[in-house]
């Protein structure tokens, strides 16, 4: 810059030796050599401290290593390395065909276990039924006991008809508790419930929820904004759900610190908006942070395009 200001002056010295016809001699010369420097000076002191620049600078790239939660085959990677991606952009597709068929397997099963829930509320109904009739049975049987033993205290029948009666009252008391036992099963079976769903269905329907996840995770997205730093994906590859293996490396925008002289560092503030300079590209940042005046000054700038 400084060579720059020097053919700068040196121009218009020039041009004002020739336009005004100033002889050149040892005075004109030496007033001329001598103001360019108090000029340059001056100016190199106004923008070294209005304009503070500084060569010790660092830039970082926050990195997120792209895995895959599901393990398959890829088959599309449409992401392009360094390109600019925004959150919900798909990186690259993994084949959704295995847990298609898992999905499928797993509705199919729901549907079975929730026409399994009717038909346990059809078997509670015929077992209470049979319950019914059972004591019903024994009811009878226990009147015709009494009725028996009431006949036979009169010496109206036989030892054996009394024997008789009694038979039929045990079987029938075995046979209420054998139809009281089953309607408790089936009931215990039909009302085994969770948040008043079948403990089955319950199941089902979370493997569902599990392998549909499972299928939207074929579709790897991008995160946030940023871009792919670096693409090792194919079509054909296989790809697995482990840091050992990992699929692309993705970064958000870029974050550049710099530090700055204590006498310089009272210009920039919070909101400035200064340049970055890359080699041959020039980049517009906004300052985000900048520590107080006292001491050794930083400030922090973050890439804004």
């Amino acid at each position: 810059m400084e060579i720059l200001l020097v053919l700068i002056y040196v121009s218009i010295c020039v041009a004002i030796f020739k336009i005004f016809r100033i002889p050149v001699n040892q005075w004109s010369l030496s007033t001329a050599a001598l103001g360019g420097i108090v000029g340059i000076f001056l100016l190199l002191l106004v923008m070294n401290y209005n304009h503070p620049f500084t060569k010790n600078a660092r830039i970082y790239f926050p990195v997120t290593p792209i895995l895959p939660n599901v393990k398959g085959r890829v088959v599309e990677v449409p992401v392009h390395t360094n390109s600019p991606l925004k959150e919900g952009d798909v990186l690259f597709k993994i084949d959704p065909k295995p847990y298609e068929y898992v999905v499928a397997e797993k509705k199919a099963l729901l549907a079975e276990a929730e026409q399994n829930v009717k038909q346990l509320k059809a078997s509670l109904d015929q077992v209470s039924a049979q319950a019914e009739r059972a004591d019903a049975q024994f009811q009878l049987a226990q009147q015709n006991y009494d009725r028996q033993a009431q006949l036979f205290k009169s010496n109206v029948v036989a030892q054996a008809t009394l024997d008789t009666a009694t038979r039929n009252l045990d079987a029938a008391k075995q046979s209420l508790a054998a139809a009281k036992a089953e309607e408790e099963r089936a009931w215990l079976a039909y009302t085994s419930n969770i948040d008043g769903v079948n403990t089955s269905v319950a199941k089902l329907r979370a493997e569902l929820s599990d392998a549909e996840f499972d299928l939207d995770q074929t579709t790897v997205r991008a995160a946030g904004p940023g871009f792919v730093t670096q693409v090792s994906l194919r079509p054909g590859m296989y790809v697995i759900p482990t840091q050992l293996r990992t699929a692309m490396l993705s970064s958000i925008q870029d974050t550049g610190i710099g530090s700055l002289a204590q006498r310089s560092s009272r210009t920039p503030c919070s909101g400035s908006m200064p340049e970055m300079r890359q080699r041959l590209l020039l980049r517009r940042c906004r300052v985000a942070y900048s520590r107080p005046r006292c001491g050794p000054s930083s400030t922090l700038s973050r890439r804004v395009n």
